[in-house]
């Protein structure tokens, strides 16, 4: 996909393309900007660095992690959906992608022509793809998957100072049976120690942690409730309409709706 998601209306061209882009490209927990500016050592980062400083820190479980048999495949696609951004193929990449993007839409607002307007997008969407270009299968040892889903998560690292990152890439299943990209992203915190072990606790294995499913920094603050949606933190699947609540989040469907969802 969560410090990737960016909400509500940009008035900026560049920024427009950033939001439609940002579904596919971007995801991770809801929070951690508010929580990094709340905390006075506190940062954030969304490109990983190398670390010689590491002190252990537990690593969230998910609670029902499987194995799955098209694991490969999935991680195969997400190397598909690079290739293609690679290539500026935008055919080749819209076929293997959750949210497509339409340049005769996105553009027809924004006083640019297709080609000046597509320039633009791949433009963001190459810069947005490096890191994720750098990750290496193998990192991805969380492992999620079930008829609808599935999430391929990397352990908590560090990086740099007082810094530990977290990678994910979700997937979603069509109707038809075909695996799509919904999002690659990372989540970061600024802290260590006790704080990070609160921060990144996620009961449920949905890939949220719990702090973020109850609206709360520490165990007190509400959040700013336009930026939050509450939902279980001991159930993946708060509306138990079959999708998980993180991947609800990405698809920026109501994970508290059963009667919204990807699919």
């Amino acid at each position: 996909m969560k410090q990737f998601s960016n909400r509500g209306s940009f008035l900026l061209i560049i920024a427009l393309v950033l939001l439609v882009i940002s579904g596919i490209l971007v995801i991770s927990s809801r929070f951690n900007n508010q929580e990094a500016a709340k905390s006075p050592n506190a940062s954030s980062s969304s490109t990983p660095s190398s670390s010689s400083a590491f002190s252990p820190t537990p690593t969230p479980t998910p609670s029902s992690t499987v194995t799955p048999q098209n694991t490969v495949k999935a991680w195969d696609i997400f190397q598909e959906y690079l290739a293609g951004i690679k290539a500026h193929d935008l055919d080749r990449m819209n076929k293997i992608v959750y949210e497509k993007i339409d340049p005769n839409v996105y553009c027809k607002d924004m006083g640019l022509g297709k080609d000046a307007c597509l320039s633009m997008i791949w433009s963001v969407v190459d810069v947005m793809s490096k890191d994720a270009e750098k990750q290496k299968e193998g990192d991805f040892i969380n492992v999620s998957e079930d008829k609808n889903q599935i999430i391929m998560a990397t352990n908590i690292f560090p990086d740099g100072d007082k810094r530990y990152t977290k990678n994910h890439i979700y997937f979603v299943k069509s109707l038809e049976g075909n695996t799509l990209v919904l999002g690659y992203g990372t989540s970061s915190w600024g802290f260590s120690g006790d704080e990070l072990i609160a921060a990144t606790k996620d009961s449920d294995g949905d890939d949220l942690p719990d702090r973020d499913e109850k609206c709360v920094y520490g165990d007190k603050e509400q959040y700013n409730k336009p930026y939050c949606t509450k939902t279980n933190p001991n159930s993946k699947d708060t509306d138990g309409d079959g999708w998980w609540d993180s991947i609800e989040e990405s698809a920026k469907t109501n994970p508290n709706s059963s009667q919204s969802h990807p699919f």
